[in-house]
């Protein structure tokens, strides 16, 4: 039966003819199937978007979180929220690598390696950070206001000072564990209370870094292409992480005389010539050495070599500065396809901790040896690498208008943007809160010349794998189309972690699909020279990301006065509501954007129990994930008893209400004594 959804498929693509070429991408629906290609000849190439954060050196970076005129809080608060937003924790240790390359090909680490990162990015903001002595754990404090406060992206954890005046510092917590109960649930809290009950003043320190890490060179049919999507290979980590990606970095030589003079690392005894590389007759050694060299880490590769006839070769590889060879093939070759894996590979190197932790098992370079008896020509050198990227490092197509600056380094290099929209696919909201009702509509074409009197269609949860539900369009006419409407209750997608068993693991994107069980149209492959190809297919797909609802704190703990007695005219009271995402998990592998917004009121006595209001209500009006908000008031003292019950009640609104839910209402006592 001939029913479908419409399908776009979007290409940009924009060559250098200047060192910077401007250009737009222009999604109308939301980007789907996403790649990314960057073709050679270029140095220094880079790809930024407009009003997206370049991390080519942590100078550029800081300079995309931080603006003229914020404070010192302001700017670490941007560092936190950054690094709480796009690195997760319990990967595995990359804290002895540069970190340039860190923030580019992981994002994920024990709390040493993210200790690092952060502590650059803070100095790279202009402030003074230092690392604290802790007991098993890495972490950093900033300089504020003359005192040295705590920020533990790592466990996503910032704590209100005990005076409620801001933030607390780490011996101040340390002081007072039981405050580590007020701010987090859970094991989260267990840990922090743990790590920072010894707390030390340790010195400042210079974490590795190279600002050209990440420097993006390529030869003449060199490339280095993305797709959006998790990868399709393993990663380097024990488990996979869902923001990684793999990247494939291609180069087939073209095998000339401008190749043996400025492409390779050594030849000998080699000439050019129509058929590509051929000997001069000058000596018994035929040699040619290629070098491939990726800012990211390589995971795994392949290489290819093909004579014109049948002849005596030798293939080798090292992956060392001192060119220790070891063979790839040695005999007679005519077309040869050699795997790398041996050589690039950190899995085939043992999974032991402490294997994971040594630099040199991260590959950035691996040299091709070439030797033969020159009674054949060499046609064909072709290279294919994977490697390995950080999602959020690289530069991402989004609804509307994107601009694009493209760095190219010479006349040549190209960037050509893909994506896929289904325009047919809408969903009422992209971005729901775990339990919101979203509405799902798919739109259903009858592409044949009978009348269809009803299309089913079947939702599916992909990261779930579970089945959202079914809907039936009514008849559809030829020609015509008709829509299937589903309401789902957003879920956040879990699977098992591969080094936890039973412990859910968060995602940040749930992908609902759409399928014709009735009938489907067969696929069409597109053009892709077009700039815009309309394609037909029997499933549809919207991408979501489904935040969890806050969990509002207030306790005893966090509520505070100043010292009051009768010899002052008024006294001043805050109090603080917290907002942390309870469990173990979910917190430190990713932290999903959600506020909620709270209005605190003060009372003399239980405001159910004719207690009367003391002061104004106060509005805080966006509270983030893993953050407080502190409400002030100065209440005076005139006909106020010597010893007062004082009661703030906190109204907070949640960001959708359930059936039957109204504003999450929560309480906090403290006893004043004014003599």
């Amino acid at each position: 039966m001939p029913l479908a959804f419409a399908c776009r498929r979007r290409v940009v693509r924009a060559a250098t003819t200047a060192p910077v070429e401007r250009y737009r991408a222009d999604a109308q629906g939301e980007p789907l199937n996403v790649s990314l290609e960057i073709t050679g000849p270029g140095d220094g190439i880079r790809c930024l978007r407009q009003g997206g954060h370049d991390f080519s050196s942590f100078s550029e970076l800081a300079k995309t979180l931080v603006r003229p005129g914020m404070s010192d809080l302001e700017k670490a608060m941007a560092v936190y929220r950054f690094s709480a937003m796009n690195f997760h924790g319990f990967g595995m240790g990359w804290g002895n690598t540069e970190m340039t390359r860190f923030i580019n090909a992981f994002g994920y680490s024990f709390c040493w390696g993210q200790g690092d990162f952060q502590h650059l990015l803070y100095e790279a903001a202009g402030l003074r950070t230092r690392a604290p002595s802790l007991v098993g754990h890495s972490s950093v404090e900033v300089l504020i206001d003359g005192r040295w406060r705590l920020f533990d992206a790592f466990m996503r954890i910032i704590a209100p000072a005990p005076d409620l005046e801001g933030l607390a510092t780490g011996a101040e917590m340390a002081a007072d564990p039981k405050r580590w109960e007020a701010i987090r649930r859970g094991g989260i809290m267990e840990n922090g209370k743990s790590f920072w009950s010894k707390h030390g003043p340790a010195g400042t320190y210079e974490p590795w870094q190279d600002s050209r890490a990440m420097v993006l060179s390529l030869r003449r049919g060199e490339s280095l292409r993305f797709d959006y999507r998790p990868g399709t290979l393993w990663c380097m980590a024990p488990f996979e992480p869902d923001d990684y990606v793999n990247g494939q970095w291609r180069w087939k030589a073209t095998l000339d005389e401008t190749h043996l003079q400025r492409e390779v690392q050594r030849s000998e005894n080699i000439k050019a010539v129509p058929a590509g590389l051929a000997s001069t007759g000058a000596g018994c050694a035929y040699v040619i050495e290629h070098q491939l060299q990726s800012p990211y880490p390589m995971v795994t590769g392949m290489a290819e070599i093909e004579f014109s006839g049948p002849t005596h070769a030798r293939i080798a590889a090292s992956i060392d500065g001192g060119r220790t060879w070891a063979d790839l093939h040695v005999g007679t070759a005519k077309t040869l396809k050699l795997p790398l894996d041996e050589h690039l590979s950190s899995r085939k190197l043992g999974s032991s901790p402490d294997a994971w932790a040594h630099r040199d098992q991260i590959r950035h370079a691996i040299h091709v040896g070439v030797s033969w008896d020159g009674k054949a020509d060499l046609t064909r050198a072709e290279y294919n690498l994977a490697v390995q990227a950080h999602r959020p490092s690289l530069p991402r197509v989004e609804r509307g208008v994107n601009a694009w600056a493209f760095i190219g380094g010479e006349s040549g290099a190209a960037v050509t943007h893909v994506w896929e929209e289904n325009p047919g696919l809408r969903v009422s909201n992209d971005r729901p809160y775990e339990g919101e009702p979203v509405a799902i509509e798919a739109e259903v074409h009858n592409r044949g010349t009978a009348r269809v009197e009803r299309a089913r269609v079947r939702f599916v949860d992909t990261e779930r794998q579970e089945l959202v539900g079914e809907a039936s369009t009514g008849a559809i006419e030829p020609g015509g189309r008709g829509v299937a409407r589903l309401t789902w209750a957003a879920a956040i997608p879990k699977r098992e972690r591969h080094d936890h068993p039973g412990v859910p693991k968060p995602y940040l994107r749930t992908t609902i699909e759409a399928r014709i069980v009735d009938g489907a149209a067969p696929e069409s492959p597109g053009d892709s020279a077009a700039s815009d190809a309309e394609l037909w297919r029997p499933v549809a797909r919207a991408v979501l990301a489904v935040r969890p609802r806050p969990t509002p704190h207030f306790n005893d703990a966090l509520l505070w006065s100043s010292r009051a007695d009768r010899d002052r005219e008024c006294f001043t009271l805050r109090a603080a509501v917290v907002h942390q995402q309870d469990g173990d998990a979910a917190p430190v592998l990713y932290l999903i954007p959600a506020t909620f917004a709270s209005t605190l009121t003060p009372y003399l006595g239980h405001p159910d129990r004719g207690g009367l209001r003391l002061a104004e209500p106060r509005e805080l009006p966006a509270i983030p994930a893993s953050e407080f908000a502190i409400a002030e008031w100065e209440i005076s003292t005139h006909s106020l008893p010597a010893k007062l019950e004082v009661w703030v009640e906190a109204r907070c609104r949640m960001p959708f209400a359930k059936p039957g839910e109204e504003d999450l209402r929560l309480l906090a006592r403290r006893e004043i004594s004014l003599d």
